[in-house]
């Protein structure tokens, strides 16, 4: 191979690396303020283990915009959990959800995270990256409150209005189409199409080549 060729294969490799690395770690929805902030206040959120009203979820809906689909890597919400008369840690499992005619329906994902002090906080859910998200779809991030969880999903606090959904005891989701939508931040990598095909042409370069007789 010629060292013009080699040269231009290593350009190719390490101009395709660094776009693919730039296409990472992408926010797709957050309606989360300067410093992780939100409200005070939220809807309630409660695993069924709790002697209250037990087992209630909450949901927002969010939409990808246009561009290339991403793969889903995390969401954080702003929760509170309680401390008084009863202490309301527990897990929690966040899930993903398609949007069936304009409710929360299938679940695509699904992790748990384990809620171990009281009060205000932010909890991330991490996913493996394999869920994809297709650009203009729209999705539900689902707040499912296990065992002896008691708190709830807080509100935005920068004004976001938006459709969210809850409901209690196995019944049918309750749909609020223009509601003060809880803290979420969506987050995933880019799929990186235009990187792969780079790749390919690199590929393509470095190659070793026949001589024609």
């Amino acid at each position: 191979m010629r060292a013009s060729t080699r040269f231009a294969a290593l350009v190719c490799l390490l101009v395709t690396v660094v776009t693919a690395a730039s296409a990472q770690a992408v926010v797709i929805f957050n309606n989360l303020g300067p410093f992780n902030a939100f409200s005070d206040s939220g809807r309630l959120v409660q695993g069924p283990d709790v002697n209250t009203i037990g087992d209630v979820d909450q949901a927002v809906k969010f939409t990808v915009g246009a561009g290339n689909p991403f793969d889903l890597t995390s969401a954080t919400l702003g929760i509170y959990a309680t401390s008084s008369p009863l202490i309301g840690t527990g897990p929690v499992a966040v899930q993903l959800a398609a949007d069936t005619n304009g409710a929360p329906g299938a679940v695509l994902a699904s992790t748990t995270v384990n809620v171990n002090v009281t009060g205000k906080q932010t909890i991330t859910a991490s996913f493996p990256g394999l869920q994809q998200l297709d650009a203009n779809t729209s999705y539900w991030v689902i707040m499912d409150g296990q065992t002896t969880f008691d708190g709830s999903w807080n509100f935005n606090s920068v004004g976001d209005v938006g459709p969210t959904a809850g409901r209690s005891d196995g019944f049918p989701w309750n749909l609020r189409p223009q509601d003060d939508r809880m803290a979420l931040r969506v987050e995933g990598n880019a799929v990186p199409e235009p990187a792969s095909l780079g790749l390919l042409a690199c590929v393509a370069l470095l190659a070793p080549r026949r001589r024609s007789v």
